[in-house]
């Protein structure tokens, strides 16, 4: 019996059952309430507008809504619009209207222009400026070519070499790609069908050139 006395007490003190399930499940229930405010403010944070700032030069004084930029990096902002303004001496001023929403994450990179003698060899000199501005015209030609294939699919598999034709882009005046089919006569028909099966798309979004024959697409064939 004082076996079991001790193994129910604590320095010497019996638990008693009806004050201990109250205060286990009041525990159980504020550390619930931890977690899902913890998990609300892990979720607001992630899904908070923001931009992530790029610029060059270094030394150039931005400002966002009229308040001074540091640094480029991650700027956590409301949801709406949002006025973005570069400027140096020897560079033409950049203004810029921004909008960001909920969960978005908006990539914004200002290469200024130089607009003086003085500095227009300036990414050439300075080295680490003159790297900033060919990533971000890379990141906006690969973000070019990105745009285009999501407008263009047929882009994506271009060119296309097969044993009777070649299928590739051609330079273009009109506001549509043109698709260039480089083969002789006796595979127009082949390349022809190449496109009518494997082209999931509006062909009026394309201008078909083939050398020396009709254009089916077009109703001349």
């Amino acid at each position: 019996m004082e076996d079991d006395l001790e193994k129910n007490t604590f320095w010497g003190i019996r638990p008693d059952p009806a004050k201990t399930v109250p205060i286990v499940v009041g525990c159980g229930v504020l550390i619930f309430l931890v977690i899902i405010v913890v998990a609300i403010k892990t979720y607001i944070e992630a899904n908070q507008p923001r931009i992530d700032l790029l610029y060059t030069p270094e030394s150039a004084m931005i400002s966002l809504d009229g308040e001074a930029v540091v640094k480029s990096g991650e700027i956590t902002l409301s949801a709406g619009k949002h006025e973005i303004r570069a400027e140096k001496y020897g560079f033409e001023p950049v203004e810029m209207t921004i909008e960001v929403g909920w969960g978005e994450a908006t990539p914004v990179h200002i290469v200024m222009t130089p607009n003086t003698e003085e500095a227009k060899d300036w990414y050439t000199i300075n080295e680490n400026d003159g790297r900033i501005a060919e990533g971000v015209m890379g990141y906006r030609y690969n973000a070019g070519s990105d745009e285009m294939i999501r407008r263009y699919p047929i882009l994506a598999k271009l060119p296309i070499y097969e044993e009777d034709f070649y299928i590739y882009q051609q330079g273009c005046e009109e506001f549509k790609v043109c698709i260039l089919i480089d083969t002789n006569e006796d595979y127009f028909d082949d390349a022809i069908e190449y496109f009518r099966k494997e082209l999931d798309d509006d062909l009026g979004k394309y201008r078909f050139i083939f050398y020396d024959y009709s254009n089916p697409f077009m109703g001349e064939g």
